[in-house]
């Protein structure tokens, strides 16, 4: 070999060494090789899968609408910009609008201040003690009232059982004729017969009296008054009988034991009066300090009279129920997202005029994802309701779990072939997602087969398509595969030109 032949041939290996070198370098230091690890190529037995496409479905896809005309002021969003849920997504020109809601405020608050002056008075403890002291005084007189019908109904039953027993025991009560059964005069016994008659018409009167309901003060001095009055009736007239009886008491011993029953009857009525008196001023005596508390109380809490404070309190509530009909009448001409979301598409533009109903943004939830897949009568036995899959997003690369929600029983036919619809819940709390987005399922075929494991971040995409990264023969070489289903520690199914114990290159930081 000429010594020129020589030098060319060591400078075309040296060009092509450092060719070479630079080509792995460049490699090294592309996005495809940003903090490599390397892994062996391995072989495993994994669940084989079939891969179903569907795409993303907003589960809420509304349009919302002006609920007022006007020209509209701002579209604050566009299509694609994500959305909070109250934040105000376009809105009409309401200067006019806003300006009364500020005046209708200012009036609100002037009338909150004015209630104010009327309601100038004693420390809130104060107010408390003396409204305290007064409802005190109302139960206290309650009670009473209470305490004294009974005792009246208890006084009414015990004189007409005890005036009956008694009496029985001296009177012919046969056919109504009173008249004693002692031998007197037949004037004594008509005189007796009378006031036997007028007894029976003081105890009818007491079966309409404490029949009443009224439990009140005022129906209870009623009651007592008039209980006192007929006791001190009844009590005429037994002494009355006692007068009869009297020039009889030593004639005969049917006269003496009549005599002695009357004479124990007026001493019993007697007691019997003094103790409705004493119910009487104890209700008195009640209602008294009652008046009292509430003069108190009305002196103590002096300030404004009722009739001013209650007008006061009206007039505020009208001019804040004219605020709150003008705040509704401002929300309608904003419209807000209703839920965290994405806008579609904007119906509308600034400065047009719109009438009432205008749809304005078609919004669509950011939150809530369904998937809808077509599965063949094959693959569809081994699907069932509430089986958990995983998923591949094609746009991001990410993996998301989902859930068979419904399984369609009706097929229908894709290119003659038969398939039935299956609808998925999306769980993406970690994966940005967009209605329309590609996503491949992976449909358990029921077979196991044996595949190259790689780790999920050794696949890399160029043009569209998926490769590996292998090192072979001193360099790093593009290896084109196809992805299967995601396996256990982070690897992925691939098939392709591979040799087992192939080392591949992958991103370290996520792995």
């Amino acid at each position: 070999m000429k010594p020129s032949t020589f030098r060319v041939f060591v400078f075309f290996l040296f060009l092509v060494a450092v060719l070479g070198a630079g080509v792995y370098f460049l490699l090294l230091n592309t996005p495809l090789l940003d903090q490599k690890g390397r892994a062996p190529v391995v072989v495993t037995t994994h669940q084989d899968f079939v891969i179903a496409t569907g795409s993303i479905e907003a589960q809420d896809d509304v349009v919302l609408s002006f609920e007022d005309s006007g020209s509209v002021e701002d579209v604050y969003y566009r299509p694609g910009d994500v959305v909070s849920k109250g934040s105000v997504i376009a809105s009409l020109d309401a200067s006019a609008l806003k300006a009364d809601v500020e005046a209708q405020r200012l009036r609100v608050s002037q009338e909150v201040i004015r209630l104010g002056s009327f309601v100038e008075g004693p420390e809130k403890h104060e107010r408390s003690r003396v409204l305290a002291s007064t409802f005190v005084s109302e139960q206290m007189l309650e009670k009473d009232v209470r305490v004294a019908l009974v005792s009246a109904q208890n006084i009414v039953g015990n004189v007409e059982n005890m005036m009956r027993t008694d009496l029985d025991e001296m009177f012919d009560v046969s056919d109504r004729d009173y008249r004693f059964t002692i031998n007197v005069p037949a004037s004594t016994k008509r005189r007796a017969d009378r006031i036997r008659e007028r007894f029976e018409e003081v105890f009818l009167r007491w079966r309409v009296l404490l029949n009443n309901d009224d439990v009140s003060y005022r129906q209870a001095v009623l009651t007592l008054g008039q209980l006192e009055k007929d006791l001190r009736f009844l009590q005429s007239g037994v002494t009355e009988i006692y007068d009869i009886l009297l020039p009889f008491r030593t004639i005969q011993s049917d006269g003496e034991q009549a005599f002695l029953l009357v004479a124990k009857l007026r001493d019993s009525l007697a007691s019997f009066i003094v103790d409705v008196v004493q119910h009487s001023s104890a209700v008195e005596v009640a209602q008294s300090k009652h008046q009292l508390a509430i003069a108190e109380s009305r002196e103590d809490l002096a300030g404004s009279t009722k009739s001013d404070r209650d007008t006061q309190v009206a007039q505020v509530d009208i001019e804040r129920k004219k605020l709150r009909q003008l705040d509704l009448r401002l929300a309608k001409t904003r419209v807000s997202a209703p839920f965290d979301g994405i806008v579609g598409d904007v119906f509308v533009t600034e400065g047009e005029f719109v009438s009432g109903g205008t749809d304005v943004v078609r919004f669509i939830s950011q939150g809530g994802f369904d998937l809808s897949v077509d599965v063949t009568e094959v693959e569809i036995q081994s699907v069932a309701v509430d089986q958990e899959m995983r998923a591949h997003v094609e746009a991001s690369g990410d993996e998301i779990s989902i859930r068979v929600r419904t399984i369609d029983a009706t097929e229908k036919r894709v290119n003659d072939v038969p398939v039935y619809t299956v609808v998925f819940d999306v769980s993406s709390d970690d994966v940005m997602l967009r209605p329309g987005m590609t996503v491949d399922v992976y449909i358990p075929s029921g077979d196991v087969a044996d595949v190259f494991s790689v780790p999920r971040s050794a696949v890399v995409t160029k043009d569209l398509k998926k490769y590996v990264l292998v090192e072979r023969d001193g360099g790093v070489v593009l290896v084109p595969v196809a992805v299967g289903a995601s396996l256990e520690g982070g690897s992925v199914a691939v098939v392709g030109d591979l040799l087992v114990d192939d080392i591949v290159l992958f991103e370290k930081k996520n792995d």
